[in-house]
């Protein structure tokens, strides 16, 4: 949790604090707030990632099928037919 606070305060303080060095006008209140919102948010979220309980491959279960076999297959497939790739392989020579 606390390397999380960290990496939160200092992403948080450095575009807060360029655009209190580069926008007119811009409250230092405000830049200070907004860091230590940042920065609690960000150790609280990475404390709950981090926590046993959480489990990262949830989303890669075996019935989820992968982006490759949504999306990647059918679009080479369906562009094989006649759309871009049949001319590239045409003028390849393929």
């Amino acid at each position: 949790m606390l390397a999380g606070a960290l990496f939160g305060d200092l992403a948080y303080a450095t575009c807060d604090l360029s655009k209190l060095a580069t926008l007119r006008g811009w409250p230092l209140r405000l830049a200070l707030v907004d860091i230590a919102c940042g920065t609690t948010l960000t150790a609280a979220a990475t404390s709950a990632v981090t926590s046993p309980g959480f489990d990262a491959n949830l989303c890669a279960s075996a019935q989820t099928p992968t982006l490759k076999a949504r999306i990647i297959k059918p679009s080479i497939a369906h562009a094989r037919k006649g759309g871009l790739l049949a001319l590239w392989t045409q003028r390849l020579g393929g």
